[in-house]
């Protein structure tokens, strides 16, 4: 058999049980498509036979990799190429008809009519991680997405006019709640005592750390309304800022939406169903693509998106290239690679809920070179769903390439590594643009390596050089009367 073969995969015109991959008559989907390649691996025929799965453009299902399956060799690697308008998502979208109109320009739909089981909408956590943490990597709450946004889950108070935050502030904090002492706001809790699932999310401690909290009760005493809550909500603090969430009560703005429990999705969209020119789109499915171990693998080409974990998941990898791959829309990390020679280039991570990259690879105990990159990239909008230490980039290992990315609008780093997050040797930060970093938190940088326990930079040999910060200060400050140590 010939080498260099391709496998075409439309996702519409393709059928899996037909089909035989040619363009003319392709698969449907990858998963096929990859299962007629371990055949031929099988039946003992030429490893390079099949060096590439052709999207075709259309909307396709997440798929994973077996690694001892589906990787390349190091002279063939393993091609999935993207045509233009190939897609893969993990949403399920919800059409035009499936809408029901209600008062106010509101919008309903039941989710569980479009095949979607109530365990597949995830939830969030009664007591969130403030630091490190993407709850959502494990909650796995899911989202609407449409005309390529994120939409909002119904809050208050609304964002601003620019998409930042706005926050309402406790008088006190307390081991198990806080206390409001602002008329309009006390009078806004009380009007969620019969929401089915609220949420508090705020800087509860420190300026530079967040986290949710479920609301448990909310009453009123005498005058002192009291939000309880089912963990600490900064004891001893006055004043941090805070968000109520999930609150259907306060859906009021156009953009926001809200799941119930019984799996009915309501949305207040910025037009009529008539007049959208995508369909909106709810996120179901953990990981888009998974490359897990995986050796001599590229993914070109392709578009990665409503995902409620990870668009594209690398651990444990070796010389697995993402090249001008579009990743958006997604709950949890855009991109996460571990492992050595693999990286990220030309490609674009925005609208994500933590961390936009993660690349890391190497030892730092036995100076095992990771030779990791991430390369010309465009890194916007992340740190969505959970505000600080969610990095565009984040970094960690030895001897990695972090060069010529642009990231920007951050609530709190840019890029994050090294120190405490990670062992870092010999890494390279070069002809990186940062921009709006750190515009909602404080003791933080668009460059942070954090070395409170004396790790920071904690090998020697990183570089960093020839980069163009542009933070921007924090526009709603509080006192800190106990900042982090130096």
């Amino acid at each position: 058999s010939a080498a260099g073969l391709t496998l075409h995969v439309h996702p519409t015109m393709g059928d899996d049980l037909t089909g035989i991959g040619t363009p003319s008559s392709p698969l449907r989907t990858v998963a096929a498509a990859q299962l007629k390649r371990r055949r031929d691996l099988k039946d003992g025929h030429d490893t390079t036979a099949v060096s590439q799965i052709t999207l075709h453009p259309g909307v396709h299902p997440p798929f994973g990799l077996d690694p001892k399956l589906d990787s390349g060799s190091p002279n063939a690697p393993m091609v999935y190429q993207g045509m233009p308008g190939a897609v893969v998502s993990g949403g399920v979208a919800i059409p035009a008809e499936s809408w029901t109109p209600s008062k106010d320009g509101l919008y309903s739909a039941n989710l569980t009519e479009l095949g979607i089981d109530l365990d597949d909408l995830g939830g969030f956590p009664a007591v969130g991680d403030t630091i490190h943490v993407c709850d959502q990597l494990q909650f796995l709450k899911s989202q609407l997405w449409h005309q390529g946004e994120r939409t909002t889950l119904a809050r208050y108070p609304n964002l601003l006019p620019n998409g930042d935050w706005a926050f309402a502030h406790a008088a006190d904090g307390g081991s198990t709640g806080f206390t409001l002492s602002d008329p309009t706001v006390q009078a806004k809790a009380m009007s969620w005592v019969g929401e089915e699932a609220p949420y508090a999310h705020g800087y509860w401690d420190w300026d530079w750390a967040d986290g949710i909290l479920e609301i448990k009760n909310i009453s009123n005493a005498s005058g002192t309304v009291t939000i309880s809550t089912a963990g600490p909500a900064g004891p001893g603090k006055r004043n941090a800022r805070w968000v109520g969430l999930n609150l259907l009560s306060e859906l009021d703005q156009a953009g926001e939406f809200y799941i119930s429990v019984s799996g009915t999705v309501t949305y207040k969209p910025l037009e009529s169903p008539d007049r959208w020119r995508t369909i909106p789109t709810v996120s179901v499915a953990p990981v888009c693509i998974n490359v897990t171990g995986a050796k001599f693998v590229r993914i070109q080409g392709l578009a990665v998106q409503h995902c409620k974990g990870v668009g594209i998941m690398g651990s444990g990898v070796k010389e697995v290239l993402i090249k001008d791959v579009q990743v958006s829309m997604i709950g949890g990390n855009g991109i996460f690679l571990d492992g050595l020679e693999s990286g990220v280039r030309d490609s674009m991570a925005e609208t994500i809920g933590c961390r936009a990259m993660s690349v890391h690879g190497g030892d730092g105990t036995t100076l095992q070179p990771g030779n990791m990159f991430a390369i010309n990239n465009t890194i916007r909008e992340f740190a969505q769903y959970k505000r600080t230490y969610m990095s565009g980039i984040h970094w960690a290992g030895v001897n990695n390439t972090y060069a010529h990315n642009t990231i920007t609008d951050a609530p709190h780093n840019c890029a994050l590594g090294g120190g405490n997050e990670g062992d870092g040797v010999n890494c390279l930060w070069e002809y990186n643009t940062f921009d709006r970093c750190g515009f909602e938190s404080s003791d933080t940088g668009a460059f942070y390596t954090c070395g409170q326990e004396a790790t920071a930079y904690v090998n020697r040999g990183n570089v960093l050089r020839s980069t163009n910060p542009h933070p921007r200060p924090n526009p709603h400050p509080r006192p800190n009367p106990h900042p982090r140590p130096n």
